[in-house]
């Protein structure tokens, strides 16, 4: 009986019906408080609390999960969870703890992956850019072939430039492109690079990469600004008429392909 609660459970977590699984995993908790799954259960009770956006109550079963079962297998999925919640609830202090001990505790463990990744974004968004960097670089080496490392180039990239770093905000992002076989954040990465070029006072390497991008990825939402970049690259050298045209291509979204006799 106790699986059988369980598997209801989870048939309502593979569902996204999270109350449910709340009440079902609740029920299994209270039915079977000697089970040889209650590990599980409270594991996936916190998860689900997650899911449900309830994240106070996903951080106590998940805390109460990992103080019985540090263990566990589970145990780095725990971790990085609660780091998650503490992320929904602002607690970026809490929350960098929990996924500095999901990778520094369980070295083999693949969702350390997205503790980096999560782990890199707070310090990002609280500007420790150099903190950022380095947990970033971090993700790449110890996952070089993961999804998240592809996008972690370019979010370097992005650091760097901020930084006023260009060489190497150029340099890191052609990394990145190298291995985005797909595509996958080429448009942004080349946005950057010419945005770069630019701030360096390379202003014709930057026209070109420029007008690369609206021409290869002109369906993509950063066309336009890419063509307005292009635009103002005429404006800063005075040409006046060139910067006029593609303006008004741009504002009357006509057809025709700025810079196209260039």
């Amino acid at each position: 009986m106790e699986e059988i609660n369980f598997l209801e459970g989870e048939c309502y977590f593979y569902l996204n019906r999270f109350q449910e699984a709340i009440k079902k995993y609740q029920e299994c908790q209270t039915r079977f408080t000697a089970g040889s799954l209650r590990d599980e259960v409270l594991f996936r009770l916190g998860l689900s609390y997650y899911k449900n956006n309830q994240f106070t109550s996903a951080n106590t079963q998940l805390n109460d999960f990992i103080l019985h079962y540090s263990e566990h297998h589970l145990a780095p999925e725990a971790y990085y969870w609660l780091g998650e919640s503490y992320y929904k609830l602002r607690l970026l202090e809490k929350a960098e703890t929990s996924y500095k001990l999901c990778i520094e505790k369980y070295p083999e463990a693949d969702i350390r992956a997205y503790a980096y990744y999560s782990l890199g974004w707070i310090y990002q968004d609280s500007d420790q850019l150099q903190k950022a960097l380095e947990t970033f670089s971090a993700l790449v080496k110890a996952f070089p072939n993961h999804e998240l490392s592809l996008e972690a180039y370019f979010i370097q990239g992005k650091i760097y430039y901020d930084l006023g770093q260009f060489d190497e905000a150029n340099n890191i992002t052609l990394e990145g492109l190298k291995k985005d076989r797909k595509d996958l954040f080429a448009p942004q990465g080349l946005f950057l690079i010419g945005e770069a070029l630019f701030a360096k006072g390379e202003v014709e390497k930057a026209r070109e990469v420029y007008r690369r991008v609206f021409r290869e990825f002109s369906v993509h939402p950063i066309s336009e600004k890419a063509q307005f970049a292009f635009a103002w690259t005429y404006l800063i050298e005075e040409n006046f008429f060139e910067a006029e045209r593609i303006f008004s291509e741009i504002t009357g979204n006509t057809p025709n392909q700025p810079g196209g006799s260039n």
